[in-house]
């Protein structure tokens, strides 16, 4: 079966004596037995149907675990947490990569308007051309999307907000960077706010350990160093007298016929 060929490999290449991967083994195993459940149990359909599922899985860990839980902004949207870390807050106010934006436009000047729409790309050579007005539309919206995606990562924490952001190369806000030091030096000189001489570092508050919840109570852990793999195939064996679980006529007789021929044997003659 799929889960006898799996143990073979793990013992095979000796996967189980590998502490750090036990809590990936003991996963990747409760999947395969979930699979086989309701697929069929064959390598070359395993294989197609982990292709495309694989993404979507995931260790499922405790809350109560000591632990960082490393998710994007958009999963932490409604959420919130003691710490929060923020290590990568230079994320662009417009639209960055490989493959820009397509703006579909209605131009209203000849001779573009004999188009009812227009694909044009996203960039700012649209500045001083017939689509300015459209380019302009798209950076506000991209740059409000980029503002409330702050405001969603800034404000997921209780007691600790830690950012990243490097420092500013230029006086302008282009990034989410920009914009968390252009407040920091609004905040210069206020109450509650300091930093080093270069501005490099800014705190605000007091440093304190957090601790760990108690309100759930201390809960005894049990830690895996080891996962334990056998081989069961010389330990397991089929059951040839299971005729009598079977509720057909021709079983009854069969089951009566060696009741009987048991009961007869058991009899003893006295002369």
């Amino acid at each position: 079966t799929l889960t006898e060929l799996i143990e073979r490999i793990i013992r095979l290449f000796a996967l189980h004596s590998r502490e750090e991967e036990t809590a990936y083994l003991l996963a990747f195993q409760d999947v395969i037995l979930d699979y086989s459940r309701n697929n069929p149990a064959d390598i070359n359909s395993f294989l197609n149907w982990w292709t495309e599922h694989r993404d979507n899985l995931a260790l499922t860990v405790s809350e109560d675990q000591d632990a960082i839980r490393v998710m994007t902004i958009h999963k932490a949207k409604g959420l919130q947490f003691p710490a929060v870390i923020i290590p990568y807050c230079h994320w662009s106010f417009d639209h960055r990569g490989l493959n820009p934006e397509i703006l579909w436009c209605k131009p209203e000047e000849s001779p573009f308007n004999q188009f009812s729409l227009l694909p044009v790309k996203y960039s700012s050579a649209l500045r001083d051309t017939y689509f300015e007005k459209e380019y302009d539309a798209e950076r506000f919206r991209v740059y409000v999307d980029h503002l409330n995606l702050m405001y969603v990562a800034f404000t997921r924490a209780m007691e600790g907000l830690f950012i990243f952001a490097p420092l500013p190369a230029r006086d302008k806000l282009t990034d989410a960077a920009d914009m968390v030091h252009k407040i920091l030096d609004d905040k210069a000189g206020q109450s509650g706010y300091s930093s080093n001489e270069n501005g490099e570092n800014w705190e605000s508050g007091d440093f304190h350990s957090l601790g760990r919840s108690g309100s759930k109570g201390e809960r005894e852990q049990l830690l895996i160093s080891q996962l334990h793999s056998h081989e069961f195939t010389g330990k397991l064996r089929l059951q040839y007298r299971g005729t009598s679980f079977f509720d057909t006529r021709a079983e009854q007789r069969i089951h009566q016929g060696n009741l009987m021929h048991e009961l007869f044997s058991r009899i003893l003659c006295t002369m």
